[in-house]
């Protein structure tokens, strides 16, 4: 016996998409999707969004910001990683310039020679050209730039 899929009246998904967005920071595409997700009607749809950005649970550039914060701190991504991620998300190029400009550049330089040092720890002691490669193909992989990758390669592996 298949069960009927749950309905929701508006005032229900209402709460319930404000406890989805409280939850963590989302952007637009995840709570479309979500409202999608309870078979809303398009005209509660459209009241729902409004309801949730009127009322500030639902705010693209706090969400732009604290995905950069998050990703770089917690993840070790760079910029070109984070910048497709929120290009996949939908996010405007306005949030993706607003939310890199939490990324500090001398973080982001330290959190590079971190990661060079470390990769280059579990590939071993010698500091030949095909473990170089390596990691510079680990820190493209992470999304950092391939000049400056290449530079503090070169500079922490000499």
């Amino acid at each position: 016996m298949e069960q009927s899929p749950k309905t929701y009246t508006y005032e229900d998904a209402k709460r319930l998409l404000e406890q989805y967005c409280i939850y963590r920071d989302r952007c637009h595409k995840e709570v479309e999707e979500k409202i999608w997700s309870l078979r809303m009607a398009k005209v509660a749809h459209d009241a729902l969004l409004e309801h949730l950005i009127t009322e500030k649970y639902l705010d693209e550039s706090r969400y732009a910001q604290s995905f950069v914060r998050g990703k770089f701190n917690q993840n070790h991504w760079g910029r070109k990683k984070i910048v497709n991620q929120m290009k996949f998300n939908q996010i405007s190029d306005y949030n993706i310039r607003l939310g890199l400009k939490e990324i500090d550049e001398k973080e982001y330089r330290k959190t590079m020679i971190m990661l060079i040092e470390k990769k280059s720890a579990l590939l071993g002691k010698t500091k030949n050209f095909k473990n170089q490669n390596k990691v510079l193909q680990y820190l493209i992989q992470k999304g950092f730039e391939y000049d400056l990758s290449l530079e503090l390669v070169k500079e922490v592996l000499k």
